[in-house]
């Protein structure tokens, strides 16, 4: 397989077609071995306020005062992906949810046309009571573990 001469070697074309090769196939099993299906920890859930999807975010907060974000989706659902650990969970709407728009102008000319405005709306989630912003008042606490969980929030006014 060597060949010798004057102090230099050469190697056989077929081996050196296979020792590429098998470096490309050791550095596909590396790259596939990093490989998952999503994080190795995500608590999901749905939060609502009686019958009603709450629209808003969760954030769960460490002792350590890290925080975990997650938006509440249109149907109610989150999800979270914090290490292990004990969580004080809070629920915080969106600024100005539930604000009432008025037209201060007293001249109805300038008032904007309803006629024109779409017919179909979009349903905004009901806002979370006050006493679920704060991990003072929630007494909402989640323990985490290693995997993926379940956590539905059902709120109360």
């Amino acid at each position: 397989m060597y060949t010798i001469s004057s102090g230099s070697h050469r190697v056989s074309p077929w081996l050196s077609v296979t020792g590429i090769l098998t470096l490309f196939f050791f550095i596909g099993l590396l790259g596939l071995s990093g490989c998952t299906s999503g994080p190795a920890n995500a608590v999901t859930g749905k939060v609502t306020l009686g019958d009603e999807i709450v629209a808003g975010e969760v954030i769960f907060t460490s002792s350590d005062g890290k925080e975990h974000k997650s938006p509440i989706g249109p149907d109610g659902k989150y999800t979270v992906n914090p290490p292990p650990g004990s969580y004080k969970v809070t629920i915080k709407g969106f600024p100005n949810m539930g604000a009432k728009v008025e037209n201060k102008d007293k001249d109805i000319s300038k008032a904007q046309d309803m006629s024109k405005m779409p017919t179909s709306t979009m349903k905004m989630g009901a806002s979370p009571p006050t006493k679920y912003a704060s991990a003072d008042t929630s007494g909402l606490t989640y323990e985490m573990k290693a995997g993926k969980h379940t956590f539905d929030i059902p709120l109360t006014k």
